[in-house]
């Protein structure tokens, strides 16, 4: 090796080392050894050891995978504005050691990547990106207003960070009031979304989560069954439906988990985000029953229940969307029948009641036509309103 690229590799490896945590230093040292040990005819060793012996500490690097490049960059894509020039870095660092740069590109790909779809997020994205998204929703105005008022939040927080400047305070978390069946779960996945395609989270995906997904059986095991789940959360959206049943039977089980999940928003509050659903009146009890998620959850977005040409719409779009077909004057009569429902009950279904109804309907009309000779298309795609209600 001549004192010049001795030299440079110095320049390299001091420019990340000045930054990083000595955990991360680690990380490098078992990286350049485990691409070293999974490309060994690739990669010079001599450069290997002068990088390991000369810049970073001693460690035991028998069982190193170059797979630990994932939590490295997940450290410097944590940091916005330095990220580019840490995925430099690591760049020249592995062309350093090895001269394959197809190699180099192919590990570095996934995070590059992640950089490039960042980068595409403009004002004109995000807008046309909530509007289709929105727009697939039936009714949910309030909701939709709200979803608008916190992509921008996000997208000019983004900006600001970008730019060195400081960003809003406002958390992330969010309670979902409402009755069944008002698009809560699926609000929740075009937030996830959303925020992943903002660089808000990392990963596009929405956990679902109920009480018995959290408690456990015996005393001392909820924390460990919640932590679990709030690791595979962890990066993305956790949504726990009818939060409130938590704390509803006042027992040491359900204010474990609130504890757990509390420190876990604490420690994550700028990776993860936690949505609490459920009816309103029970999940304002269940905020105010612990200052630390009263302090957390300020972010409140109500779904009102759907009104009868609403359900209409919903029982449409699932007709179409299945292969059948109604004629208008039987969508007419189900509107009339759906007038007489009391929509504004807190206990109405909702769209979970018009599943149930098209569901019923699907089977109503195989009983009706399987008895016929020489079904056609026509005849096994339409529905009539008889199907849907026995008046």
């Amino acid at each position: 090796m001549t004192p010049g690229e001795a030299k440079r590799g110095y320049s390299f490896i001091n420019k990340i080392i000045l930054e990083l945590p000595a955990t991360y230093v680690d990380e490098l040292n078992n990286l350049i050894y485990g691409l070293y040990k999974k490309h060994s005819d690739e990669v010079d060793y001599k450069r290997v050891l002068y990088l390991i012996s000369d810049s970073f500490a001693d460690g035991d690097y028998e069982d190193s995978k170059e797979e630990v490049l994932k939590s490295f960059i997940e450290f410097a894509v944590k940091d916005d504005e330095s990220k580019n020039l840490y995925i430099k870095h690591l760049k020249n660092i592995l062309m350093y050691i090895c001269s394959n740069k197809k190699l180099v590109d192919s590990i570095l790909k996934p995070y590059l990547e992640y950089d490039e779809k960042l980068k595409k997020i403009d004002k004109n994205n995000k807008d046309n990106f909530i509007d289709q998204k929105l727009d697939s929703l039936i009714g949910l105005d309030n909701v939709k207003s709200k979803i608008k008022e916190l992509s921008n939040l996000a997208y000019v927080n983004k900006l600001r960070k970008d730019k060195g400047l400081k960003t809003s305070g406002v958390t992330m978390h969010m309670v979902f009031t409402g009755s069944p069946g008002t698009g809560k779960t699926t609000v929740a996945r075009i937030i996830a979304e959303l925020y992943y395609n903002l660089g808000v989270i990392k990963e596009n995906k929405m956990i679902e989560v109920s009480r018995e997904d959290l408690v456990a059986e015996y005393l001392g095991q909820s924390e460990i069954k919640t932590k679990k789940v709030l690791e595979s959360a962890m990066g993305g959206v956790l949504f726990i439906d009818e939060a409130y049943s938590l704390t509803k039977n006042k027992d040491d089980y359900g204010s474990a988990v609130v504890d757990t999940i509390l420190k876990f928003m604490e420690d994550n509050r700028d990776n993860t985000v936690i949505i609490v659903a459920g009816y309103p009146k029970e999940i304002e009890q269940f905020i105010q029953s612990n200052p630390g998620l009263k302090s957390r959850f300020n972010t409140y977005i109500n779904f009102e229940n759907y009104n009868s040409e609403e359900l209409l719409k919903i029982l449409q779009a699932l007709i179409n969307s299945n292969d059948y077909k109604i004629s208008d004057k039987d969508l007419k009569k189900i509107l009339k029948h759906f007038d007489k429902i009391d929509t504004k009950d807190i206990s109405f279904a909702n769209g979970r009641y018009v599943r149930n109804l098209f569901e019923d309907a699907i089977k109503n009309q195989a009983s009706r036509i399987s008895m016929d000779s020489g079904l056609d298309e026509e005849k096994l795609q339409t529905l009539i309103y008889e199907d849907f209600f026995k008046d």
